[in-house]
């Protein structure tokens, strides 16, 4: 960028900074002529989400980006304060109103209320100040979906590489136990097992009828 005003000889100068005020306002110092080589540009880094709508409140310690003087229509100064807290990674609260302009939370100047909470002095609903915000938000800076994008300072991505992959190990609860084996792990020589047969009833009767002949004869003589 051509910056004349602070570089002094007029040499190119690059600025950078997460927040910005004034940035609408053609009378901040920075206007270069025409056909300079003065370019900028705001950026968000990541995605967001909305977690809670702030209309109607006013919220102390905010910090002032901009007026509503290049804003008349408040719904154009509106998303042109959502577009200025988007891109700032410490602001989680804007606040618009149509009266004082551009309100969003700048944690290096001043430091909000937690947890946030509707008790008159860091959250306000019922003061003239409330009644004139026209538009805010509650956000959450969050990183986007997808893989994970190298940083410029990263050394180079490989274009094309051999993935080896490891099989996962077969888990065995009982691992180390002496479990015993299964039908078909035994040893397959084949053991005959003889079945005596019962001795037969008339012989049994027999021996009986022999032991008492031989009782009487022994007790008669």
């Amino acid at each position: 960028a051509e910056e004349n005003s602070t570089s002094g000889d007029g040499s190119l100068t690059c600025w950078a900074g997460m927040f910005g005020q004034q940035c609408y306002n053609g009378q901040n110092g920075l206007s270069p002529p025409p056909g300079s080589y003065f370019r900028s540009q705001r950026v968000m880094h990541g995605t967001f989400r909305v977690l809670m709508n702030t209309a109607g409140m006013q919220i102390a310690n905010l910090t002032r980006a901009f007026g509503v003087e290049l804003h008349p229509n408040w719904e154009e100064g509106a998303k042109a304060c959502r577009m200025t807290c988007l891109s700032y990674l410490l602001c989680q609260f804007w606040q618009y109103t149509d009266v004082y302009g551009c309100w969003v939370q700048d944690d290096m100047t001043t430091t909000l209320g937690y947890p946030m909470v509707n008790d008159g002095v860091m959250m306000n609903t019922n003061s003239y100040s409330a009644q004139t915000v026209k538009a805010g938000e509650f956000i959450q800076h969050i990183c986007k979906p997808g893989p994970p994008q190298p940083l410029p300072t990263d050394p180079p991505m490989p274009v094309a590489g051999v993935l080896v992959t490891t099989p996962m190990p077969t888990l065995n609860p009982f691992n180390g136990l002496s479990m015993p084996k299964t039908q078909s792990q035994a040893s397959s020589t084949k053991v005959d097992v003889s079945v005596q047969k019962p001795f037969p009833l008339w012989a049994t009767m027999l021996i009986c009828v022999t032991i008492a002949l031989c009782l009487g004869v022994i007790g008669a003589a």
